[in-house]
């Protein structure tokens, strides 16, 4: 699970995204990371890699929905 989820942040490090505003609260990575986090819950996945599998098969479920915070 951290070697995905470690790569991805690094991935979005890269793409000039940032974890934290120049105030101290959490940012885009943030935000993405903790929503992944949150679609792994609800759709009762214990790993990244479990996600990653079934993705395809889920993300109907998502789509123009990610504004919703998936709660």
């Amino acid at each position: 699970m951290d070697n995905l989820r470690e790569n991805f942040r690094n991935w979005l490090t890269k793409q000039g995204l940032s974890e934290k505003t120049e105030t101290g609260r959490p940012s885009t990575i943030y935000d993405y990371l903790t929503t992944i986090k949150r679609i792994c819950k609800k759709e009762g996945y214990i790993t990244w890699e479990e996600l990653a599998i079934n993705l395809f098969s889920i993300s109907s479920n998502y789509q123009g929905k990610y504004k919703n915070r998936f709660t």
